[in-house]
């Protein structure tokens, strides 16, 4: 007999998880900054239209490119892992959590940047969104946090660390 919801969605783990960072950040993108101009329109940044567009501008168009160096080169090590220790390795990484929300982080960063520099100057007024600005520079430094953690990740699959573990675990006999 089977029973409904015991089988595993197509849309949880390697695929659903950025795809819900990246809606998310679509729907932030264009919410908050709408939230700002009805509830907080005197709530503007202290800088500039030029530089808060270019802010916003590297931020976006350097975070496709991280996101494609960073995973390019951690499937390369794992593959590269897989040919010295057993292809259940691929496996183990590639299904990870931490690969997932990386890439959801990353993309939702991009995504947000992306949506949040359609309201600078928006009509012409000169105004700055503040919130909308402060919270793409969080999710930069989120993705900062996100990538130093994948990089330790990675750093699992070295052969000094894989037999460190592997010997911590063996009990020579004791109980």
């Amino acid at each position: 007999m089977k029973t409904i919801g015991a089988q595993a969605s197509p849309f949880r783990g390697t695929i659903g998880t950025p795809l819900l960072y990246a809606a998310g950040a679509v729907a932030l993108g264009m919410g908050l900054p709408r939230f700002e101009a009805a509830f907080l329109p005197d709530l503007t940044a202290p800088i500039g239209v030029g530089p808060a567009i270019a802010v916003l501008s590297a931020v976006a168009s350097g975070m496709l490119p991280l996101t494609g160096l960073v995973f390019s080169l951690a499937f390369v090590m794992v593959q590269f892992s897989a040919t010295a220790y057993s292809p259940r390795l691929v496996t183990w990484f590639a299904g990870s959590a931490m690969m997932s929300h990386s890439l959801g982080v990353f993309t939702a960063t991009f995504l947000y940047a992306l949506a949040a520099l359609a309201w600078v100057d928006r009509g012409g007024t000169g105004k700055v969104p503040f919130v909308s600005v402060w919270f793409a520079i969080g999710l930069l430094l989120a993705s900062v946090v996100a990538f130093v953690l994948l990089v330790e990740r990675l750093t699992t699959l070295q052969i000094a660390r894989v037999l460190a573990d592997f010997w911590s675990s063996v009990s020579f006999g004791n109980p």
